[in-house]
């Protein structure tokens, strides 16, 4: 008898069965959604001419790093004709270093006329900070 309920797909069955189909929409919406936004900050990226690979932003959002800002600065030095890679700015960005006035420094330094490198704007700030004695301060944490 018994074999006979659970073959005719009794209430126990079905509500099982629902349960596991909802739980996998969930997901699903879920994964869409993060997705979405992983996908939108790599079409704006895209659209501005600032090439980022999808991985690399994925990448980004696993280890923690600002990617609006990153992609924004990125944006930036494309426009500007600066070439500066997203996984530099991200180094920098884990190293401790004012990002977003690096970025300033070295807009500034090609309008004058300087030849200056990302690099050479990373370290000089990093060199102030070991020259003034003082702690570099932690990153802040993404607002994501």
């Amino acid at each position: 008898m018994t074999t006979i309920i659970l073959a005719q797909g009794g209430d126990g069955g079905q509500t099982f069965l629902f349960i596991v189909i909802g739980v996998t929409m969930a997901v699903l919406l879920l994964l869409i959604a993060v997705f979405a936004r992983l996908f939108a900050a790599w079409f704006r990226a895209f659209s501005a001419g600032a090439r980022i690979s999808l991985p690399s932003i994925i990448s980004m959002r696993l280890r923690g790093s600002p990617i609006e800002d990153i992609i924004r600065l990125k944006i930036t030095a494309a426009q500007a004709g600066v070439a500066v890679d997203a996984a530099e700015i991200e180094r920098a960005y884990m190293q401790g270093a004012n990002i977003e006035l690096a970025m300033q420094t070295l807009l500034g330094a090609k309008e004058a006329g300087r030849d200056m490198t990302w690099d050479d704007v990373i370290s000089s700030d990093l060199e102030m900070w070991l020259s003034d004695g003082a702690a570099k301060p932690e990153p802040e944490s993404p607002d994501d």
